[in-house]
């Protein structure tokens, strides 16, 4: 079983990028990008989490009628709950915040 820190090969990799990373070199490659495919990253993961909250919606429709927006607001809410709480929390109290627990 994995420690609680995470498993010894993340911790690793996650050690060995934070021990190569440049911050001067990040910003002169990052000057140098083409900004209208650095705007389009965020629109494309949004556009990505629509179409997850799309297929939960077609998947909980014998359950209840629930709308993509609601679902989409719940997934975003868990990955931002991720991102707080370690160890999977996001996950695990992500159906505490969809609207098909508010029943």
């Amino acid at each position: 079983m994995a420690p609680l820190g995470g498993r010894p090969d993340r911790r690793r990799g996650a050690r060995l990028v934070a021990a190569r990373f440049d911050p001067d070199r990040f910003l002169s490659v990052l000057t140098g990008a083409d900004m209208l495919f650095l705007a389009l990253v965020p629109l494309a993961i949004m556009g990505e989490q629509l179409v997850r909250a799309w297929k939960w919606r077609q998947l909980l429709l014998p359950i209840r009628s629930v709308g993509t927006a609601p679902l989409f607001d719940t997934i975003m809410a868990g990955y931002l709950l991720g991102m707080l709480v370690p160890f999977g929390f996001g996950t695990v109290a992500r159906p505490g915040f969809s609207p098909v627990a508010r029943t």
